[in-house]
């Protein structure tokens, strides 16, 4: 167990003094979209335009302009984010949620900080306290209970305290543990009853459907007369005493092949019995869960008690609805059959698994799902996540908050204005062509899902690129285009000579000639697979266990090395292969430095006594930083005593290993941090611009991507 004077100590060392002197200032990239799965909206009762984002790996982003654009939010010592609870008497003071305890900010959401006291130790072995709502007792101004779970269900191993309820009986300084919420169980909702004559509380606990305390949170009952099933996924209360709304998720049907399907259920006498208020909404029923109509959310206008929001998120009846009249008729207001007033970055099914309606206005809701934020404006739809280019309908523009988890970023060395950033899910594949500033996603051809996992430029300009794609240990084909993206085909298959779509097989780095686009090797399953016909056919090159990246020889462009689980490979010509001699092991990425091809440096993240990066000289290894959470490397091609290195960590424990970004420029004799304006301290991807050496950009762990400048 790590204490929280220990976790505070890496949370300094994280977010440095805004006094320390920095040679980098990161910023966000620019690039479109969430990405991440969203989890939190918070629209301020004070000001309509200050709007608190977060999201499952996202951390918090801060817009102050409606969402127009967005800054991120420092301090969290985790970045796992639930939901938000603006303090009713103190604009500037909000708490959040989150998988490592309750956080509060004192600036309106800008800068936060840990509330620990009282809680359990931090964990490195999994999430001691996770926290879903911070509440502000109504009755009682110092008065604050934090409830322990995760409305997305959050994975953890250890043992959490879910469905605690801790209580602070002085602003959140100190708590004590209180109660439990249905004997321990994940709290994905809590509210306090307004216009209760005493503080009456409410949670949605998983699996087992309402829970009521009335005795300030010590003990909780049962509270689901009437519910056609214990799925509730949301609860929100009226401002009527005794009348509540749930959100039911899709269920398991214990009698039958077909799931029970979720919808909006009301109640009037606090919970004693509840009826169906789903008039006009979805209602589609498959042996398929995912195909089940199911709500994950329902908000009552705090402008306008009877107009009410929800959303269904089953594929088949994705979409968003309103009512106007109390929730006794409902009209879908964003669907498959809107989205044409929705211009969105993603392709996305339009359904939200959160929503914020306006304290300012009856007509404005945010709702975010897996991949954008929407703002409705009435009948306006406005993606607060991107912004697409005048005069180009495919070109898009980040407003400063992603929520892509980084796999790779790759420069076109004969192109200067183009860049390619390969990302999980459906950022696969987003393009540059006019310096960083604009993206567009793949093209025509190109699947959607599935994430990427690396791109290799070659012909004239770089314009035939390949994309290997997979994720979760699932292989996703090779893309090939030959006209700078506008199209691509999918190479997969046995008739290719490649493994199937859709196979269990790890899916690793991609190689071709910059002056051969006919010679193309890619990593698949432990093998090596190379073509000589431009990727129609492919065959067996190498194969030795747990093939994955390939880097060329800056020099000799035919020559290039593969990591394997036994080392690097080195081959002169694609056909045969040689193990070098006395390469640390556990090797995870490597790159050999552009201005001194016999160099290489490897990283070996994670992976016990041989963690941290290595340099290899005249064939000799040496280890040049002692970090087992290094994940990658990059060495400046016009001086090759700077270079810089990120940290990763997994996102499933209180205490991050990840420490940010550490550069050096003597070679690695002295390490300096450089997290100035980074939100997250977790990356995967760190790469040097070849045709501008001082510009830097970095892909984080569910925070997008970010570039600075090096002086």
């Amino acid at each position: 167990m790590i204490s929280t004077a220990v976790l505070l100590i890496l949370s300094a060392a994280f977010n440095p003094p805004d006094t320390q002197a920095a040679s980098l200032a990161w910023e966000p990239l620019g690039e479109p979209g969430s990405g991440g799965a969203l989890t939190g909206i918070a629209i301020s009762p004070a000001d309509p335009k200050r709007i608190l984002l977060g999201g499952d790996l996202l951390g918090v982003g801060v817009s102050e302009d409606g969402g127009e654009t967005w800054k991120p939010a420092t301090g969290f010592i985790g970045h796992e984010i639930a939901d938000f609870t603006f303090n009713p008497k103190a604009p500037d003071e909000v708490w959040a949620g989150t998988m490592t305890g309750p956080h509060v900010s004192l600036d309106g959401g800008r800068k936060w900080e840990s509330r620990r006291g009282g809680f359990p130790p931090l964990s490195d072995a999994g999430y001691s306290a996770p926290v879903q709502k911070v509440l502000f007792d109504p009755a009682t101004p110092k008065r604050l209970l934090a409830l322990g779970g995760s409305h997305r269900r959050w994975a953890s191993p250890g043992q959490p305290e879910w469905g605690a309820v801790w209580e602070s009986r002085d602003g959140g300084k100190a708590w004590t543990r209180l109660g439990l919420v249905a004997g321990g169980t994940n709290v994905l909702c809590a509210t306090f009853a307004p216009g209760e004559a005493k503080a009456v509380l409410w949670a949605a606990a998983d699996g087992k459907g309402v829970h009521r305390s009335t005795d300030g949170g010590k003990t909780w009952g049962p509270r689901n007369g009437g519910l056609p099933h214990l799925n509730v996924e949301w609860i929100t209360a009226a401002r009527t005493p005794g009348v509540l709304w749930a959100a039911l998720g899709a269920a398991p049907n214990p009698s039958g092949t077909l799931w029970l399907a979720g919808g909006i259920w009301k109640t009037s006498d606090a919970g004693a019995t509840w009826k169906p208020a789903c008039k006009g909404l979805s209602q589609f029923r498959d042996t398929d869960g995912n195909q089940t109509s199911s709500y994950r959310c329902v908000v009552v206008s705090p402008a306008d008690s009877k107009v009410l929001f929800t959303s269904d998120t089953s594929w088949q009846g994705a979409g968003i609805f309103r009512s106007g009249d109390g929730g006794a008729t409902w009209k879908k207001i964003m669907g498959y059959e809107y989205r044409r007033f929705a211009r969105t970055a993603y392709s996305a099914g339009p359904a939200a698994s959160i929503l914020a309606a306006s304290p300012h206005s009856a007509k404005v809701v945010l709702a975010g799902g897996s991949e954008t934020l929407l703002r409705c404006d009435g009948g306006t739809w406005t993606d607060l996540t991107a912004s697409p280019v005048a005069g180009n309908a495919e070109t898009w523009e980040g407003r400063g908050f992603s929520g892509l988890c980084a796999v790779n970023f790759r420069f076109n060395p004969s192109r200067d204005a183009h860049a390619v950033l390969v990302a999980m899910d459906d950022g696969k594949f987003w393009q540059s062509m006019d310096f960083l500033k604009s993206w567009r996603w793949g093209g025509e051809g190109m699947p959607h899902w599935g994430g990427g996992r690396d791109v290799t430029f070659t012909g004239p300009g770089g314009f035939i690129m390949f994309l290997t794609m997979g994720q979760d240990g699932v292989f996703e084909g090779v893309a090939r285009t030959s006209d700078g993206g506008k199209s691509w085909t999918l190479l997969e298959g046995e008739e290719r000579g490649l493994p199937a779509k859709g196979i269990k097989a790890n899916t690793g780095g991609v190689y071709a000639i910059p002056e051969d686009p006919e010679m193309v090797w890619a990593a698949i399953g432990g093998k090596l697979y190379g073509s000589d016909t431009g990727g129609r056919r492919w065959t067996v090159a190498h194969e030795a266990p747990g093939l994955s990246w390939i880097a060329g020889n800056p020099a000799s462009p035919a020559a290039f090395w593969v990591l394997g689980d036994e080392g690097l490979w080195k081959t002169d010509d694609g056909r045969s292969f040689k193990l070098m001699k006395g390469c640390p092991k556990g090797i995870t990425r490597f790159t050999p430095d552009p201005s001194r091809p016999d160099v290489l440096y490897a990283v070996c993240w994670r992976s016990g006594e041989t963690g941290g990066l290595w340099r290899c000289e005249k064939r000799s290894w040496k280890r040049i930083r002692d970090d087992r959470y290094i994940a990658d490397v990059a060495v400046s091609p016009a001086d090759p005593r700077r270079i810089a290195v990120i940290t990763d960590d997994h996102p499933y424990r209180d205490a991050s290993g990840a420490t940010g970004i550490w550069v050096t420029e003597d070679g690695g004799a002295t390490w300096r941090q450089e997290n100035a304006g980074l939100p997250v301290p977790r990356g995967d991807v760190i790469r040097i611009n070849p045709a501008k050496p001082n510009q830097l950009v970095i892909g984080t762990m569910g925070r997008g991507y970010f570039i600075a400048n090096w002086p």
